[in-house]
């Protein structure tokens, strides 16, 4: 069975080597003077490992005066007829590994800098050999190389590597194998060797120089209706522009973007036009040669306005006599930007026109009273350029009444395509203005805001110049309109009374319809006061406290209790704390000075009594009457009052030594 097999695969081989030359050439290969150099290597084949020993020696094949390269250093040159065929029908390789090898051998042998031809082609074939490990027979493991080029080999292989890498991706390499009969691969090295040439061609670029073809004093004086950018050409190979090989792309400047194409001739068209210009619709030719950059130079037309375009004055009612229309005077601005609201812009040219006897005027000098200078082209001819002209009448004829406000507004613009669009019609314009909703809130229950009154509020720009200051007032929102876009600061001034003040909020307005709206949060005052035994700092109920204002008036007044009172929202300021009436057996505590301070944090207050100390107080009466028995009664009790106080203080001044 095996050796049936095995005659089969010898036929197939056969077959394909009879079939060979018909489809590919052939030549003759034989080895030429040595280069001086050796070469020794280790490597593996399969399971073996072989040594090869040779010189490096220079290689003619009967089809090119270019030096061809061994594959592999194992094997020997059989000088007999080989088929020659791309190198990719005989070893596995990829285009771009063909790239990288004919790039890195064109370097080596052309821009590598060194004169001798030996010396070049021994670096070559060295560097072939190393490329191609792996990729024939067997892998090189450990190799000497000595001689002619030895000493210069590892800088221009780590040049030529370089090289090699930059342009495998746009190089166009080839890559042919001459194979004879008995050429091949065997570990006793009986087969012969296989060679191979390479060539390689590097793409040149392509890039475009545009400018305006007239008229470019007037495109100069609108840059922001007339430039370059963007201006777009394909690249084709076929004048038909069937095939797309890329694209330029114009800046404001004209020149464009470069690309990078093979050698040959291409076809450039405009497929979209800068703005403001024509649609070029020329097809242009240009060669494109390898390793050099051509420059194709165009022109496009600047689209302008015929100003064919009159206005006329009309009567709107049926007189009982004919009144002139002539002489009514309109006031034409011309404005840079699109648009059909011209509000708070500046604009670019503002001519007065003054109607006929027919009640007619177009945009010439026949028709102008005043104002700047029209624009005109080349040969001096009024024209339009791509913006925004609005009519608006300043003065009415005799027996008329002027028509307030814009009446008209024209909008001359191109699209990419280079096609006019001009369009004229009387509009109501609707103003849309920038709002801005502004809240001033507080949340005193969780998730529960209430707009508060009593801030006073400023409104800043970025710079800090206030916009507006305005009060508060409760439950209303303070609205804005016709802000400018941009960065604001939101600052409260003074806050309401019990009110912390607010850090600044910087926002930013934007040019868009939708409300939007900025909410400052004002966090209240918190105070919690306390009465305390100056001795024992245990909390006293009972004392009548107050607080006073710098004027003296009672702000709070309460009870003291064994925990602390708690206030909110007492308005910042300097405030006295005072002991009303003190708790029962204590003396009044001196007043306290305190300041409840601009800050959300809880702020404490104590005042602390101390006990009164107890006295006999014996007194004799005076001028007794007879029969008056009151100052007797009154001196018996004071009496039995002193000896019961005696015994009480008495008693508890034992208890108290008893508990030390």
């Amino acid at each position: 069975m095996m050796k049936k097999i095995k005659q089969i695969l010898i036929g197939i081989v056969m077959a394909v080597m009879i079939l060979v030359p018909v489809i590919s050439n052939a030549a003759t290969v034989r080895t030429g003077s040595t280069t001086g150099a050796n070469f020794s290597a280790t490597g593996t084949y399969g399971g073996y490992t072989v040594t090869s020993q040779s010189l490096v020696n220079l290689h003619i094949a009967s089809d090119t005066s270019e030096n061809i390269w061994c594959l592999n250093p194992h094997a020997d040159i059989l000088h007999d007829e080989k088929t020659v065929m791309p190198i990719q029908n005989y070893v596995n390789i990829s285009q771009r590994e063909i790239n990288y090898l004919a790039s890195g051998i064109d370097f080596i042998m052309n821009r590598s800098g060194i004169a001798d031809y030996n010396t070049r082609a021994a670096i070559g074939q060295v560097w072939i050999w190393l490329q191609m490990s792996s990729r024939t027979y067997y892998t090189l493991n450990n190799y000497n190389f000595t001689g002619t080029g030895s000493g210069a080999f590892a800088g221009v292989k780590a040049q030529a590597d370089a090289w090699a890498a930059a342009h495998a991706d746009s190089a166009i390499g080839q890559g042919w194998v001459y194979v004879g009969a008995n050429d091949g691969f065997a570990v006793d090295r009986s087969k012969g060797q296989i060679t191979a040439r390479f060539s390689v061609s590097y793409n040149g670029n392509l890039t475009l120089l545009k400018e305006a073809l007239n008229n470019k004093h007037l495109v100069d004086l609108c840059p922001e209706n007339y430039s370059l950018a963007g201006a777009t050409y394909r690249v084709s190979a076929s004048p038909n522009m069937d095939q797309n090989s890329g694209e330029l792309v114009v800046n404001a400047d004209g020149t464009s973007n470069t690309i990078s194409l093979p050698s040959g001739t291409y076809y450039v068209k405009e497929i979209a036009a800068p703005k403001g210009y024509k649609l070029d619709t020329k097809v242009y030719t240009i060669t494109v040669t390898s390793g050099q950059t051509s420059t194709l130079r165009v022109s496009d037309e600047p689209i302008f306005d015929p100003l064919s375009i009159k206005l006329q004055k009309k009567s709107a009612e049926t007189l009982d006599k004919e009144l002139s229309l002539e002489g009514a005077e309109y006031t034409v601005k011309y404005y840079k930007e699109k648009t059909e609201d011209t509000t708070g812009l500046t604009p670019f040219r503002t001519w007065v026109f003054k109607t006929d006897k027919n009640g007619y005027f177009s945009l010439g000098d026949k028709w102008k009273v005043s104002g700047d200078e029209l624009f005109k082209d080349d040969d001096g001819i009024p024209v339009g350029l791509n913006g925004t002209y609005t009519f608006e009448e300043t003065k009415a004829p005799k027996g008329y009444v002027k028509t307030e406000g814009i009446i008209s507004t024209q909008i001359i613009d191109s699209n990419n395509q280079g096609q006019a669009v001009n369009v004229l019609k009387d509009v109501v314009d609707e103003e849309k203005v920038i709002t801005v909703e502004v809240d001033k809130v507080s949340e005193e229950k969780t998730g529960v805001k209430t707009k508060i009154s009593g801030a006073v509020m400023q409104l800043k720009k970025a710079d800090g110049t206030v916009v507006e200051t305005w009060t508060t007032e409760k439950d209303k929102s303070k609205v804005f309109k016709g802000l400018e876009a941009g960065k604001y600061i939101l600052h409260e001034k003074k806050a309401p009374d019990g009110y912390v003040t607010a850090k600044d909020i910087e926002f930013e307005v934007f040019a868009i319809s939708e409300v939007q709206k900025v909410e400052m949060v004002d966090e209240i005052t918190r105070t919690e006061f306390t009465k305390t035994d100056a001795k024992t700092g245990k909390l006293l109920k009972g004392a009548t406290m107050q607080i006073l204002d710098e004027q003296g008036n009672v702000v709070k007044e309460w009870l003291s209790e064994d925990k602390p009172t708690k206030f909110e929202k007492i308005p910042v300021g300097k405030y006295t704390l005072h002991e009303a009436k003190a708790p029962k057996g204590y003396e009044l505590a001196p007043d306290i000075s305190f300041e409840v301070k601009d800050t959300a944090d809880v702020q404490s207050y104590t005042m602390a009594d101390k006990t009164k100390v107890g006295k006999v107080v014996f007194f004799k009466p005076n001028n007794v009457n007879t029969g008056d028995h009151s100052n007797i009664y009154m001196f018996s009790l004071s009496f039995i009052f002193a000896i019961a106080l005696t015994i009480f203080m008495a008693v508890a001044k034992k208890e108290k030594d008893r508990n030390k």
